[in-house]
């Protein structure tokens, strides 16, 4: 719950305006927020997007984000205050893309790449494989 409400006070959404985004009651937001009902696969699929995080972060907290291209990606985005629009808007690429990218395992081609790596001023080699010079 505590990483719905942060997440969704960081975006400068209510509790009504994440629900209908991510098409599930309002109460179910207000709900998980202060813990009276725990946070479940399906309705986490549903909320990630709209808080433009991965599910898996949703459910199990930082520690859980992969180390994988998605996962450097959102972290670095995160860490930057970038939401997915932004980044869209930047580089050219769908919010879809992105989102599928940071939750799907989806690969940009050579030329996404390298337009995200600059958008997010990081080495292209680091955001796909995690090397470090």
């Amino acid at each position: 719950g505590d990483r719905i409400r942060s997440r969704r006070k960081e975006l400068g959404l209510t509790q009504t305006e994440l629900a209908n985004r991510a098409g599930v009651p309002t109460a179910s937001v207000g709900s998980l927020e202060i813990g009276g009902r725990q946070l479940g696969t399906i309705v986490a699929g549903k909320l990630a997007p709209a808080l433009e995080v991965d599910p898996l972060w949703l459910l199990y907290g930082e520690e859980e984000i992969p180390d994988s291209l998605g996962g450097r990606l959102l972290r670095t985005r995160q860490e930057q205050g970038i939401t997915r629009k932004d980044l869209s808007a930047r580089t050219g690429i769908s919010c879809d893309t992105l989102s599928a990218i940071e939750t799907k395992g989806h690969i940009p081609n050579q030329k996404r790449m390298d337009a995200i790596a600059s958008a997010l001023r990081v080495d292209p080699d680091w955001l796909e494989y995690g090397e470090k010079d």
